[in-house]
């Protein structure tokens, strides 16, 4: 018979195990977050560097400014969405899709998930504005 004041060790066997599985799923998730996130953020700059380099192409092409920045565009695995030509500057809009596991993961939370785009403008450079 349990005395007042003694303590039953067995009362909280197990609790441990439990306490650490939990505070394994939630770091976890923690790390499939952060995960996700940098994958976005690298697809992002994946993105601005295929723009940057499309609108460099355009720019420098000599018969379709157009048909120039769309090559390297699709080279770089990106579509060109709209192409404007303003003299001799070009400016690009491209787009690509998000990787799955960063929508899946998204969507999961109820947060909706665009393609990126880029916006990217090239053209001769400008020596008046340097003196």
């Amino acid at each position: 018979m349990k005395q007042p004041g003694e303590f039953n060790r067995n009362a909280e066997k197990g609790s441990g195990t439990v306490f650490g599985i939990a505070l394994i799923g939630v770091i976890s998730l923690l790390g499939f977050v952060a995960v996700a996130q940098v994958q976005a953020t690298l697809l992002s700059h994946s993105v601005q560097g295929a723009a940057d380099l499309s609108a460099i192409a355009g720019a420098q092409s000599l018969a379709d400014p157009c048909a120039g920045a769309e090559s390297i565009a699709l080279f770089n695995g990106v579509i060109l969405k709209h192409c404007f030509i303003d003299g001799d500057n070009v400016s690009v809009e491209v787009e690509a899709a998000t990787p799955s596991l960063v929508a899946k993961l998204l969507d999961r939370f109820g947060i909706s998930v665009n393609n990126v785009r880029a916006v990217a403008t090239a053209g001769p450079p400008d020596f008046a504005s340097v003196l």
